[in-house]
């Protein structure tokens, strides 16, 4: 028994059909969930984007963002090509046989790590005393936090270097994956969300 589409009449033997509804009439009918703009965060200092709350690398990660935003119970999640030169964004379902062109714009702004360093904010310090402090050893250990964490500033001092960091959990998991053992004490700086908020010193001496 063929089946017509209930907004524009069309048979089932003239175009594919969605649900109850002809491909093209669906296409139109989801146009209208679609947003009218699309508007992505980019950070002016390290180049980091944002759609919704998390900070990707570059667009193409945050273009996976915008088309998990865009899934649909019948069509899926969709594939979005971002077009910055042109200034659009491109959606395109597997189920229906049309692109949509979604109108495409980059607002600068500052990443929570970035604006984090550039604050001044730090949760942890890191001691270097004694045979910790000589450059082969700092340098090291630099070189690896940067990777994973940011360095708000390095201080040097008659009995060593200490080294300011944003994340403690992070110089933890590093220091101890360096077989590191550390002497670590902890300081109340804040409270956040009603609970108080420490900082971590880690003190490397020989």
């Amino acid at each position: 028994m063929s089946r017509q589409c209930p907004r524009c009449g069309v048979s089932d033997a003239e175009a594919r059909f969605i649900g109850n509804f002809c491909e093209p009439c669906h296409a139109d009918m989801n146009l209208t969930s679609l947003p009218h703009r699309i508007i992505v965060y980019a950070c002016k200092d390290c180049g980091a984007c944002r759609y919704g709350k998390q900070w990707r690398v570059d667009l193409l990660e945050v273009s996976r963002d915008i088309a998990f935003s865009l899934r649909d119970k019948r069509l899926g999640i969709p594939i979005v090509k971002i077009f910055e030169d042109d200034g659009y964004a491109s959606v395109k379902y597997d189920a229906i046989d049309r692109m949509f062109r979604i109108p495409f714009r980059i607002k600068q702004s500052l990443c929570e790590i970035c604006s984090q360093k550039l604050s001044g904010y730090y949760e942890a310090i890191i001691q270097l005393r004694g045979g910790y402090s000589d450059n082969a050893f700092v340098e090291k250990l630099l070189r690896s936090l940067e990777k994973h964490t940011f360095i708000t500033k390095i201080v040097e001092l008659n009995e060593g270097i200490d080294v300011y960091c944003g994340d403690k959990k992070v110089v933890s998991s590093l220091l101890s994956a360096m077989k590191l053992k550390p002497k670590t004490s902890y300081s109340l700086y804040g409270i956040k969300k009603g609970r108080k908020v420490y900082r971590t010193t880690f003190l490397l001496k020989k």
